[in-house]
């Protein structure tokens, strides 16, 4: 039988925002869009281009290991561990050119080995809602916490109870603030893999 291939919306793709080839390669990498332009973050590097010429109008050292970025409204943000294995949130405005590489303090040497960050959809008065484990404390648990784009915790910390262990666990989430839902993924790293989807809203 005939087997026609898929049809793609997608036209004319090109390679935009690729890291260079530093010395002893790339480590991560994650990547974010949004407002015309498009961001990576590789190693402890930060880059945004404008996504119609792949100019770069912005790279940086953030000075954090297995950063996260996500595009939420007007600006990107950032998640990445400094030295001191504090959880740090960072945020760049490409309109203004302003990096703030110091926006919030999410977990003080704490760490985390997993940590995630995701834009909040119709966000008001939260724009990017982080998830990491907590294992320092020898609890079994994963916490989730919500901010504006001045660095405010927005609501409580949300801690979620997790049956297996979970320093190297791995999440997603996503959260809408019209719809007034969070939802979370937790796969716990023990032998069983356990896996878990649980819903709650802002004000849980």
């Amino acid at each position: 039988a005939l087997v026609r291939p898929a049809l793609t919306p997608f036209t004319a793709p090109r390679e935009v925002c690729g890291a260079p080839q530093p010395s002893g390669g790339v480590t991560n990498v994650d990547c974010a869009a949004g407002g015309g332009f498009v961001a990576t973050v590789y190693n402890d590097r930060f880059q945004v281009v404008r996504a119609s010429d792949d100019q770069v109008i912005r790279a940086a050292d953030l000075n954090v290991s297995r950063g996260r970025v996500c595009f939420s409204v007007d600006r990107f943000y950032m998640l990445g561990q400094d030295g001191s294995n504090n959880l740090i949130l960072m945020s760049y405005v490409p309109s203004t050119d302003t990096l703030n590489t110091a926006l919030a303090t999410v977990q003080s040497a704490g760490n985390s080995k997993r940590f995630e960050i995701e834009a909040v959809g119709n966000p008001t008065n939260s724009h990017v809602i982080l998830i990491y484990s907590e294992i320092d404390a020898g609890a079994n648990d994963v916490l989730v916490k919500r901010y504006n784009n001045a660095g405010s915790q927005q609501g409580s910390t949300l801690t979620i109870a997790v049956a297996g262990e979970t320093a190297n666990a791995n999440h997603a989430i996503e959260a809408d603030e019209a719809d007034n839902t969070v939802d979370v993924v937790v796969r716990d790293s023990s032998s069983s893999g356990a896996t878990t989807l649980s819903t709650y809203n802002f004000s849980n």
